[in-house]
């Protein structure tokens, strides 16, 4: 499976209606798995364990722990038990396969309501996370979501890579207010996407600099401040849950991966060995290399984990 990321700087109607059907993964692996309950259980004792041996724990979230907040996900397949529905590339094969490739004006064929995705509250997955950020389980956050609930959620920015950017923050590309960390812009009001220039038609308060949507587009790398970070949070993290994620989106899985894989390959370099735990409700890449692998929703998952480290999440 080719492994891609979303287009979301692609000026609205081109991205909306983009033939994105060929990403849609193939039948075997969109089944759903789910352990019985007292398996699951067992799991979570065994991951809290892990964590509670942990010196540098990380966290790495795909558009999975959103669902449960009312937003769909992408990969999902049409027979999901995911109250949100089908992901959207499931939605657009299935409209490919009922009215052919063609038909890109027409307003049946499934579209991103990026508004509506800002419209909601964080999930008790994202709360949960930002309790065990607050409390010192979790020292950073790897997200390839854009729907800016792990900032709402209370997440604090310096403990945070966005990888694939937020929909409610701009940036300054100018160096001296990057140095000076006076670089981004967090709004109430979707910024973007703006297309290939990704300029939002604002300037920056403190230099004039005309302001950028920080999506990535397919073509572009991901945002060098945030990939140094996420190399660095991976190489030295000894541990890593992956959240409702396929790990199929390069290279953001790759981060999520590396912790996984730096145990069980032969390498000329040292590294901090690691364990990774994978909660997704669909079989992913690195599922091989992972230490853990729970089956069920990442809400359930996260409601048995922080009552067994004894964390409060805030309503």
């Amino acid at each position: 499976l080719v492994a891609l990321k979303i287009n979301f700087r692609v000026p609205l109607p081109t991205f909306f209606l983009a033939a994105m059907s060929w990403s849609a993964r193939p039948e075997d692996d969109k089944t759903e798995y789910f352990d019985k309950p007292g398996e699951l259980d067992a799991k979570v004792r065994a991951v809290a364990e892990l964590m509670r041996n942990a010196q540098h724990a990380i966290v790495f979230t795909g558009a999975g722990i959103s669902t449960s907040a009312g937003i769909p996900d992408f990969r999902s397949g049409m027979k999901t038990v995911l109250p949100s529905g089908p992901g959207f590339w499931e939605l657009q094969a299935d409209y490919e396969r009922r009215f052919g490739a063609t038909g890109k004006e027409d307003p049946k064929r499934p579209r991103i309501n990026l508004d509506g995705m800002l419209q909601a509250a964080p999930s008790f997955t994202h709360r949960a996370i930002a309790a065990l950020v607050s409390e010192g389980w979790f020292q950073f956050v790897l997200s390839q979501n854009v729907d800016n609930l792990h900032r709402r959620s209370g997440v604090p920015r310096e403990k945070m890579a966005e990888l694939h950017g937020n929909l409610m923050v701009e940036y300054c590309p100018e160096s001296g207010c990057k140095r000076a960390g006076r670089d981004e812009f967090p709004r109430d009001f979707r910024v973007g996407p703006n297309g290939r220039s990704h300029l939002t038609g604002r300037n920056c308060e403190h230099c004039g600099t005309a302001l950028r949507d920080n999506l990535v587009p397919f073509g572009e790398n991901l945002p060098e401040s945030e990939t140094d970070k996420a190399w660095h949070q991976s190489d030295v993290a000894d541990f890593c849950l992956s959240l409702g994620s396929s790990l199929t989106v390069t290279p953001a899985c790759d981060y999520a991966g590396w912790v996984g894989r730096k145990s069980r390959e032969d390498f000329n370099w040292p590294t901090q060995p690691g364990d990774l735990v994978i909660c997704n409700l669909q079989g992913t890449p690195y599922d091989d290399v992972a230490t853990v692998r729970l089956n069920g929703f990442c809400d359930d998952v996260m409601r048995k984990l922080v009552d067994e480290l004894g964390v409060v999440v805030p309503d």
